[in-house]
Formats: structure tokens, C-alpha cells, sequence
């Protein structure tokens, strides 16, 4: 049998999905699996394109990688291998967003290599 509901009752139960920013965890494991994802946007003629984006879910919760993180950690990465952890700082917003990655390491207190602009 085909289950029937109102639009009413369909809009209550509605929600967004939503990607959490990856600044909002206080720590990120370098293991965590990366994910391939599409969103849309209008652009500056006012048209809608769309645009992909790399992710991981934590605790039920999407949370976007930003490439100029990748980039920055692949840095960090390169000077200390064994880093396992690692937290990103975001300053700005839109365009003028940057993010900055923060290495966590063991009995070492975090350290501040650069900041990219996205």
C-alpha cells in the first residue's frame, strides 16, 4: 500500500540538508573519508551553476573540507607525517573567507604554518 500524506504534513516533517562548516569541530582525525558532493549557486549574472565539493561525515553531520585546507594540510602533512589530528581556524565569509589549519600533535602545542584565501 502507498503511503499518503498532506503537503502540509510533508513541509513539518522537511528538512535541509546541510553542510557544516569543518572551523566548527574542535578536532579532525587526518583518517576521516572523503566525499564528493554537488551543490548550486547563482553567480554574479544571476544564473544558477552548479559547483562540487569534498566532505566527511562525523556523527551523522556532513562537513565540508575546503580545497585550500587540503592544501595546507598536504603542507603540514609533509613536515610532520605523523600527525594525526589537526583543527581549521575560518576567518571572513563569501569570497573573502580563509582558513587557516592548526596541527594537533601529541605532546606538542598547536602551531599556526599559514593562511590561504579561498
Amino acid at each position: 500500500m502507498e503511503k499518503t500524506r498532506t503537503i502540509k504534513e510533508a513541509a513539518e516533517d522537511y528538512v535541509p540538508q546541510t553542510i557544516r562548516n569543518i572551523s566548527e569541530l574542535d578536532k579532525v582525525s587526518v583518517s576521516m573519508i572523503l566525499k564528493t558532493g554537488n551543490g548550486k549557486k547563482v553567480n554574479d549574472e544571476g544564473k544558477e551553476e552548479e559547483y562540487t565539493y569534498q566532505y566527511f561525515e562525523q556523527e551523522d553531520e556532513k562537513y565540508r573540507m575546503p580545497d585550500s585546507a587540503i592544501k595546507q594540510l598536504k603542507a603540514q602533512l609533509e613536515e610532520n607525517p605523523k600527525m594525526e589530528y589537526f583543527k581549521v581556524k575560518k576567518e571572513g565569509s563569501d569570497l573573502q573567507t580563509r582558513y587557516t589549519v592548526v596541527p594537533i600533535m601529541q605532546g606538542d602545542s598547536p602551531k599556526v604554518e599559514s593562511t590561504q584565501q579561498v
